[in-house]
């Protein structure tokens, strides 16, 4: 397999690694530093191909905060897998991704995506859905937490599914949520999720979306009648 830019990949200095079958493009800027005693490059050595594809995607992946996935296909190059960062690398496997690879990068950006949920906090988030079987999040310029969320034909991706039980939760916490109607007339179906002085800006609520947010109000629902009960039963034994 023809690797071109190994400096950049034993320096972890690379913008973006390209692969497909038989090649292997690393570009980035070289930095001019004391050589290395230890180089990744050497594990690659006397590995089959398929082999050093998925030792570049396992370093990819290990230095790397997944903040992008995408899985699309294209008539020239056939399924295209991408994997971005938030500093801005990017990972693209042209026909190159098996199931194994597929999850193992998926894995990655789920763990990532829990990460940056759970370490930023404001009071305004966006749901939105894609088009695609694409999935991101970021901070907006005005400061709003954004997560797109991958759709699969009509229907949001299967890994997608817990996250928005997972994101309404840490949310919302233990108040139910409240719909409201969004401002901007010119987005179909758009609405505020309102609730624990926090604002949620759906553009699109489909049915997955919608079902996750009744079981959250259920959920909330149950445990404030179980507090109400284990209130008038102490209450009771104390005498009042």
């Amino acid at each position: 397999m023809k690797i071109q830019g190994l400096k950049q990949l034993d320096q972890n200095s690379y913008d973006s690694i390209s692969i497909s079958e038989d090649r292997a493009v690393i570009s980035g800027k070289e930095i001019k530093t004391v050589p290395l005693m230890a180089r990744f490059s050497d594990e690659l050595r006397g590995k089959t191909d398929k082999e050093i594809q998925n030792l570049i995607v396992d370093q990819f992946l290990d230095y790397s905060r997944i903040s992008y996935v995408s899985d699309d296909y294209s008539r020239l190059r056939g399924n295209v897998v991408y994997a971005g960062t938030e500093p801005g690398r990017l990972l693209i496997l042209n026909d190159v991704a098996d199931e194994e690879m597929k999850a193992k990068i998926l894995e990655k950006y789920i763990k990532s995506r829990r990460a940056f949920l759970y370490n930023n906090c404001n009071n305004t988030y966006s749901l939105m859905i894609n088009y695609g079987k694409t999935s991101s999040y970021c901070i907006t310029r005005e400061g709003t937490i954004k997560f797109n969320l991958s759709k699969t034909g009509k229907d949001l991706t299967e890994f997608e599914i817990p996250f928005i039980e997972e994101f309404l939760d840490y949310v919302f916490g233990s108040e139910t949520i409240t719909m409201e109607t969004h401002e901007n007339k010119g987005i179909e179906d758009g609405v505020y999720l309102v609730g624990n002085n926090k604002r949620v800006i759906v553009a699109v609520i489909n049915k997955d979306i919608m079902k996750k947010i009744e079981e959250h109000n259920e959920r909330c629902e149950k445990e404030r009648l179980e507090r109400e009960t284990a209130m008038k039963l102490q209450m009771k034994m104390e005498g009042f």
